[in-house]
């Protein structure tokens, strides 16, 4: 797939928090019941007693989000908590629908279908819907499958209590996940399989090799010979053992070169060798024929007379100097001249016809090369005619084809030789391709073995790289997680701090040791001074906690893309000093993350509530057919109101203290609800978080803030909605000048006015 498609299908995780969560026909909830979420950080308690289906708002987000349930695969007799995971009064619809908040998107929709014919949650239909954009049935529609496996934000209760009762090496596991510190381990496992898998070349070389030398020792082929001597040597040449394989290289010694030679041995045919002999007695006839005795004679008679010549035109005209009786003269020359030409051309013909007849003896001197080396050479195995052929070729090439009967001789020697030539030709052409079929078989396996060793010597090359990696982190692997888990442990000793409350177990090193089947989870403590093993001195409640502890830090780590954590049932066997230790962690972590914690346990929101820890609390009640409702218990602006009424009704308290502090409590009332409503407004468009709490803290009076709930612009015109109501006006003047100066009117009348002007801004926001 090219780049450019394939990054087109990864989907990068944004950060994201918990808008509602909507269930029907699944656990506990039978007709549809929603929870609604205020998507920013903050602390919701979700509260209810047990069986009132606030648990199953947990698993429904677990489920959407995961497709598993850690309750169904982690308990024994997990059998039986699947058989009953659809809702017995109302099973259909059954399905989850999960709001998101994400940042930069707006509002995203995860969903699960678990229709009727659906045998286990998992099996059911899984959907996400992005803002104007079609629902994504793919795996990991938002991108979440790693983040949930390093941050997993949710906890249950039995995973809080299975975390710390496992075995040693489960234990490690567990933390080692939960911590995001399952990648060294995996790199040491990939390690080791890469090691492995770089040693299994080596051993299929070995193998081959062993085979190899096995066939090429039951044959007697040079080739064979030459191969089983290299595969011997220590470093077999693998370059000459390719090269021998593809017939590149032959041993210098060897029957299959001289069969080749044999095989292409030439001849001139008989044809060509009678037309050889034909133009040979052509021009000994032609010169026979121009030739005589007195060739010479017209030689000399030539040069004579050239001599004449030259003698009368150097002297003239006279008697001719041999008989006296002629006369030389110019009639003479001229005739002289004549006979000359003749005799010249005479001999010119005779010397053409003797040059073309040596031409023709020596092209057939020629015609049969000298004896070649392949027929004297020696073989471990003869082709039957050879010797034969050697002798006839030697005896061919004894005749002087420049004698009388030469070419005759010649002829006849040829016209034996041709035909046993190519009987050796055929056999030895035979011979070879006998040995090929029976060397082929031996060659592709030495092309094997070859190849082999080549990708042993590679993977032996990478295998030192490996082992040396492999070493390293071997040796430095327990530091390297424990390096990691520095930050996290010490983070997680803070909440212990602030949980343990009244215990006398300080919480020290948190460490991870061993590897494979030795690992194992160290955190060492203190009681009251002395040192001991953390797990084998606390009680359940302190085992909690520091499950807890340890959850927290990994859930709210920076890189997760998790704005939320869901935490079900924290509170069972913690003492009441631990509860109030809970709600102050779970009060700084809702500072920057969206904290939902469900918990039957009333302790926990009587802790928020006598802590004065801003929190909204909501009620899970579950009545007949399991009909699930949930209602809103106080929240912080009610809180607020609430204690201003206090402040009024205290008599004991002081006037002026009770004149300053009440429009102080009344501002807080009305920036804690215009906060809530302009935050879940923004969160829920997608606004990131930093441009959303930059905008909050740019609006500093009362109005401002007011007008960013209502109109989303702290500059925004208030006038208009002010006037509606002449109460709007003297709240905002509670909320206003009076913090600062003091209240001035009747403190009850005023903090009634403050809470209709929340009423308002509530209703206007909408």
């Amino acid at each position: 797939m090219p780049q450019a498609k394939l990054s087109q299908k990864i989907k990068q995780p944004v950060g994201a928090y918990l808008k509602s969560i909507t269930v029907a026909g699944f656990r506990g909830i039978g007709p549809e019941a929603r929870l609604d979420l205020h998507p920013a950080p903050g602390v919701v308690v979700v509260a209810g007693r047990n069986g009132s289906g606030k648990s199953t708002f947990s698993e429904a987000v677990e489920v959407a989000l995961t497709r598993r349930s850690y309750r169904w695969e982690a308990k024994k007799g997990a059998s039986d908590w699947r058989a009953g995971w659809r809702n017995l009064h109302v099973d259909d619809p059954c399905q989850i629908r999960i709001e998101l908040a994400e940042e930069g998107i707006g509002t995203t929709t995860v969903a699960a279908d678990l229709g009727t014919a659906t045998k286990e949650p998992r099996d059911g239909v899984f959907w996400a819907q992005r803002p104007g954009k079609p629902r994504d049935r793919s795996a990991d529609p938002l991108g979440w499958a790693k983040p949930l496996e390093l941050y997993r934000p949710l906890l249950s209760y039995d995973e809080l209590g299975g975390i710390l009762e496992s075995r040693p090496s489960e234990l490690y596991e567990k933390l080692s996940t939960i911590l995001g510190l399952a990648r060294i381990a995996a790199a040491q496992e990939r390690l080791d399989e890469l090691v492995k898998s770089l040693t299994a070349p080596r051993r299929e070389a070995r193998a081959l090799v062993t085979k190899a030398r096995d066939a090429l020792a039951a044959s007697a082929d040079p080739r064979a010979v030459e191969a089983s001597k290299l595969l011997s040597a220590r470093s077999p040449d693998i370059e000459v053992l390719a090269r021998l394989a593809t017939g590149a290289f032959e041993p210098p010694s060897g029957d299959m070169a001289i069969l080749r030679e044999l095989a292409a041995l030439a001849v001139p045919t008989v044809e060509q060798s009678r037309d050889a002999i034909t133009r040979c007695e052509t021009a000994q006839h032609t010169l026979a024929e121009l030739s005589s005795d007195a060739t010479q004679a017209l030689v000399n008679r030539t040069g004579l007379l050239k001599h004449a010549v030259a003698h009368v035109e150097a002297a003239g005209t006279q008697k001719c100097p041999l008989c006296g009786v002629g006369t030389l003269d110019a009639a003479w020359v001229a005739s002289a001249r004549r006979e000359i030409s003749e005799l010249d051309q005479r001999a010119e013909s005779l010397r053409n016809a003797r040059r073309a007849y040596e031409e023709s003896i020596r092209r057939l001197a020629s015609m049969l090369p000298p004896s070649p080396r392949a027929l004297g050479a020696e073989m471990d195995e003869d082709v039957e005619g050879r010797a034969k052929v050697a002798e006839a070729w030697q005896a061919a090439n004894s005749i002087d084809a420049a004698s009388p009967e030469g070419p005759r001789f010649l002829l006849a020697a040829i016209e034996s030789l041709v035909p046993l030539v190519v009987e050796l030709k055929t056999a030895a052409d035979a011979e070879r391709l006998r040995r090929e079929d029976l060397w082929t078989p031996l060659a592709r396996q030495v092309a094997a073995v070859a190849t082999a060793l080549e990708k042993a010597d590679e993977a032996d090359r990478q295998a030192v790289t490996a082992r040396a990696t492999q070493s390293w982190l071997k040796d430095h692997a327990n530091e390297l997680r424990n390096e990691r888990l520095r930050p996290i442990a010490d983070e997680a000793r803070e909440i212990w701090a602030a949980l343990r409350q009244e215990s006398n177990v300080d919480l020290g090193e948190i460490e991870l040791e061993g590897a494979k089947t030795r690992r194992r989870v160290t955190v060492t403590a203190s009681v009251d001074g002395k040192e001991a093993g953390a797990l084998t001195v606390m009680s359940q409640g302190e085992l909690h906690a520091l499950a807890l502890a340890l959850f927290l830090p990994r859930a709210t780590m920076d890189a997760s893309p998790f704005r939320f954590v869901l935490i079900d049932d924290p509170v069972q066997a913690m003492d009441p000093a631990k509860v109030d230790g809970l709600a102050r962690v779970l009060d700084r972590i809702g500072q920057t993350r969206q904290v939902v914690v469900l918990t039957h346990d009333d302790r926990l929101p009587e802790a928020v509530r006598r802590l004065g820890i801003k929190a909204r609390i909501l009620y899970v009640n579950r009545s007949e057919g399991s009909r699930v409702e949930v209602t809103s218990g106080s929240d912080p602006t009610q809180r607020y109101l609430e204690d201003a009424f206090a402040v009024a009704q205290d008599r004991r308290a002081d006037d002026v203290v009770r004149r300053r502090a009440i429009p102080v409590l009344c501002r807080m009332a009305v920036e804690s609800a215009c906060k809530d409503l302009f935050m879940a407004r923004w969160y829920a468009r997608g606004e990131r978080r930093a441009v959303v709490e930059a905008k909050w803290q740019d609006a500093q009076t009362a109005q401002q803030r007011i007008a960013l709930a209502l109109r989303d612009d702290a500059d925004g015109d208030l006038d208009r909605w002010l006037a509606e109501r002449p109460a709007r006006r003297r709240a905002l003047a509670v909320v206003g000048r009076a913090s600062h100066e003091g209240l001035q009117r009747d403190p009850r009348g005023a903090i009634r006015d403050v809470e209709d002007l929340v009423r308002d801004v509530r209703a206007g926001a909408r």
